[in-house]
Parts: C-alpha cells; structure tokens; sequence
C-alpha cells in the first residue's frame, strides 16, 4: 500500500537509502550506515522528516555531495592517502583540585581515604590516567601541597591556581593556560567524581569529532547531564575568561548545535562527594 519515492542517494554513507511513504506517514528503509553515530547520509534526510519539511526524489538528489562524508579505516581505498592522514587528536584531562571544601568542612573531601587506602582525588586521578588522554593535568590551590603529596608517583602536571580561593573560575583559567599549544580538547574532570572510570573517559574521546558538529561532549544518565564535559580548543578562550565561581556549564546554552550527548550506562557522572554525608557513603563502597 505504499510507493517509493527515492532509491538510492549520491552520498556515501547513505547511498542505499530508500524512501517513500504509507499514506501521509514518511517510510524509510534504513542503510547500515544508520547504525553508525557518525554523519552519513541518512542524517540529512531524517532532520529534514522531523522539522515536518517535505522531501522528495529531487530533494534528496540535490542533498549529494558527490563523493565520501568522511574516510574510515576499513575503506579499501581512502581518499587521503595514508602518509598524510591526520593523527589522533591530542586530548588533555584537566582535574579541578583546588577547592576549598567548604560542605564537608573540617575535612578536605578531595583527601579523604577509600577503602583501599587511597585518597580521593587519587582515585579520581588514576581514572584519568588510564583513560586514552595524551595528558593529565592537576590543578591544585587549597592545601596544595597535601594534594600533591596524595598523588606522589603519578605522571602528572600540576599547575597552582593561585586565585583558588575567587572561585572556580580560577581553576578553569589555570588549567585551560596551562595546557600545550597543540591540545584539541580538554576534558574537564571535577576531582571529587571518583566514580568517573576511564571507560567512561574513553567514550566521551571517542565521540569528540569537531569536523561532525559533535565539539563539546557531554555525558548523560537517563536525560540527565553530568561531568566531566569534553571542550574543543575553539572554546578554551571563553573558559578562560569566566569569573568568580560560576563554572563552564552556562556557555553549553550558547553553544547548543555542537554539542553531543554520550549515554552513560550508570549514574557515576551524575554523582559528585562533596557533603560530610556524601564521603561517609563512599568510604563504605568496597
């Protein structure tokens, strides 16, 4: 009871589409490339179907752009030629260290001790390193030194944000500064999130594409936003230039079409220690 419209579109990922309709009711027989979170073809047809705006064969025609969305690996014969291919870009992990604790005060919750001995942003930290992060980067101010002496032996780089105490925005600043000259992206990690493992890292790594839009990543648990947030570089500039203790979240709204939600399969990226409460639970998991 249906007819086809379109077989076939000059993209690939996506040259096998084939759209139609039952009825008024649009009806697409879904490429393989539908699978893949990666840009393809059958993207530009399916934001056009849910804006409600019509399609046709002309339409979807005119949508090719004659050639390959972008090269991957197991294509036998890339465009760009294997000696020229772009590296892996570099990704740095930034953890905020340098807070003062004031909700779980006497206590520093960033050293209190696990089960297993060590201190909290030690754990936080040995997450990050077996991440596939080219860098990871402390950034200390209250009680400096007792964070550095709780990370003794970590191949990390320690940077002092002299203004901790102004705020959060301090720390952004310093980390963000602090990073080389050849960082993609900074993945900013809260250093009391130590439930935040390195699968959880890798997935946001690998999601980070600026070329296919997805240039800010952040996690999400059953709709809910998280930390740690994945930045490109384009944006270090405006992080940088944040003051007093609000954090990064708030440019997310001025940034919202390069953004990618990554679906966490657990709740950790929603879950920070920062009460006297809070730590009292963590020091009790095994």
């Amino acid at each position: 009871g249906g007819r086809i419209d379109r077989f076939g579109m000059p993209v690939d990922p996506g040259n096998l589409l084939c759209f139609g309709r039952i009825g008024a009711v649009p009806a697409i027989v879904l490429p393989g490339c539908a699978r893949s979170p990666r840009l393809n073809g059958i993207d530009f047809v399916l934001d056009r179907v849910f804006a409600g705006e019509p399609l046709d064969d002309a339409l979807i025609a005119s949508m090719g752009i004659g050639g390959l969305l972008k090269d991957f690996a197991p294509r036998p014969e890339p465009r760009v030629p294997r000696a020229t291919r772009r590296t892996a870009p570099k990704i740095a992990v930034i953890v905020l260290a340098a807070g003062r604790s004031s909700r779980a005060a006497p206590q520093n919750k960033l050293l209190a001790r696990l089960q297993d001995g060590r201190a909290l942003v030690a754990a936080t930290v040995d997450h990050a390193l077996a991440a596939r992060a080219a860098l990871v980067l402390v950034v200390t101010g209250h009680q400096d030194d007792a964070v550095r002496e709780a990370l003794t032996g970590r191949p990390v780089r320690f940077v002092h944000a002299a203004a901790f105490a102004s705020g959060m925005a301090a720390s952004l600043a310093a980390g963000i500064n602090a990073l080389p000259a050849d960082t993609a992206a900074a993945l900013i990690c809260l250093g009391d999130m130590p439930l935040v493992d390195a699968a959880a890292i890798d997935r946001m790594i690998a999601a980070y594409d600026p070329d296919e839009g997805r240039a800010i990543v952040v996690p999400t648990h059953r709709g809910r936003r998280g930390n740690p947030i994945l930045w490109d570089r384009s944006f270090f500039p405006e992080i940088a230039a944040l003051t007093g203790d609000a954090g990064a979240r708030h440019i997310l709204a001025r940034h919202v079409d390069r953004i990618a939600e990554v679906e966490m399969p657990d709740d950790a990226v929603l879950r920070d220690f920062d009460t006297r409460d809070a730590l009292a639970e963590l020091k009790d998991r095994p």
